[in-house]
């Protein structure tokens, strides 16, 4: 098994700038001296769903927690609490505090 390369956040922004440009993913690598050419496909992935947040966050660790509200909110709805607005209430704060 290889080992896990982690690349600052500067040089994760700079490939997403080369890309926006026009570059190749090959012309790139040499730019950049990145390994593989799966991680510029998955930074770009991430620039284009929104989850640039992961570009912060050390290999292995692409977490949600600490996100924010719209992360929460955003996994709530995912989970089903799109149609009830109670339901949401209920998951952000703990039925024992609702009854105070």
């Amino acid at each position: 098994m290889g080992s896990r390369v982690h690349y600052p956040e500067e040089i994760k922004w700079k490939v997403v700038e080369l890309k926006e440009k026009g570059y190749s993913n090959q012309t790139i690598i040499e730019i950049v001296r990145i390994k593989n050419m799966s991680q510029i496909k998955t930074w770009i992935k991430w620039y284009r769903t929104g989850q640039t947040h992961r570009f912060s966050q050390p290999v292995g660790k692409q977490y949600t927690y600490g996100k924010g509200v719209e992360g929460l909110i955003a996994k709530l709805y995912k989970y089903g609490a799109r149609s009830s607005p109670s339901l949401l209430y209920v998951h952000v704060f703990p039925p024992s505090r609702l009854s105070a």
